[in-house]
């Protein structure tokens, strides 16, 4: 795009998903989110949404799709640059670049559900958590490639490593430790079950030393090892 230019808040059946090259403003009604970067948003079908781009070169993809994901809330979901969701729209603007056959279609269609899948567990709650507790959930979820410590993240916050622990335990019921831990392992399943590398490469993408620090802690919180969890995702199930 070489000038300004504005999509006006509008609304369909389908569900949108807009990957962002550049700076753009999202609208909707709950209000304007501003993107600086690249970056991916999904609108639930029904979702009032629009566009705002300054017109200094922008590139954008639009995708819409049918699916049945009643958990989705009706607002525009910017999806947090966490490592996977930055492979995940790397993976598909690769692919978007190409021409559209029905093998893309496909491929599209398996990205879109491994996404879904990765972002299952941190869809709205009935109950949302204090805003400082998502500020913190997001930026650990941002650092999941790599071994975060309490101590660091006790620094991100300002706080003291004692008083942040108690409060996010008072908060959620869960220990700072065991929410980075969990992180780590959401990201080690996804990368385990959707990316192409081997087991050792997912290990060095995690910031693990060593294989078998990656397996050692893989298999303490999942009770079995990266391999085993792989071959039991990805391994049909017998006919009858």
């Amino acid at each position: 795009m070489r000038r300004p230019h504005v999509f006006r808040p509008h609304h369909h059946e389908f569900w949108q998903l807009e990957i962002l090259k550049g700076k753009c403003e999202i609208l909707s009604d709950a209000g304007v989110i501003s993107v600086e970067k690249s970056a991916a948003v999904v609108f639930s079908p029904h979702t009032r949404h629009g566009f705002r781009y300054p017109g200094n070169g922008e590139i954008y993809y639009s995708v819409k799709f049918h699916a049945v994901i009643p958990e989705m809330p009706a607002s525009p979901l910017l999806l947090t640059p966490s490592p996977f969701v930055r492979a995940w729209i790397s993976c598909c603007t690769a692919l978007l670049r190409e021409s559209t056959t029905e093998q893309s279609h496909r491929t599209l269609a398996g990205l879109l559900n491994g996404l879904f899948a990765h972002l299952a567990p941190r869809l709205p709650r009935a109950s949302p958590e204090p805003p400082w507790i998502e500020r913190l959930r997001e930026f650990i979820l941002a650092n999941s490639d790599r071994s975060l410590t309490v101590q660091e993240t006790a620094e991100h916050c300002r706080m003291t490593r004692g008083y942040l622990t108690t409060q996010f335990r008072k908060a959620t019921g869960q220990t700072l430790k065991a929410a980075i831990d969990a992180e780590r392992i959401h990201l080690s399943k996804s990368m385990l079950e959707y990316a192409d590398s081997s087991i050792t490469q997912v290990a060095d993408q995690l910031g693990f030393p060593d294989l078998f620090s990656f397996s050692r802690f893989f298999k303490n919180h999942e009770g079995s090892s990266p391999n085993q969890f792989r071959k039991a995702r990805t391994t049909p199930p017998s006919s009858c």
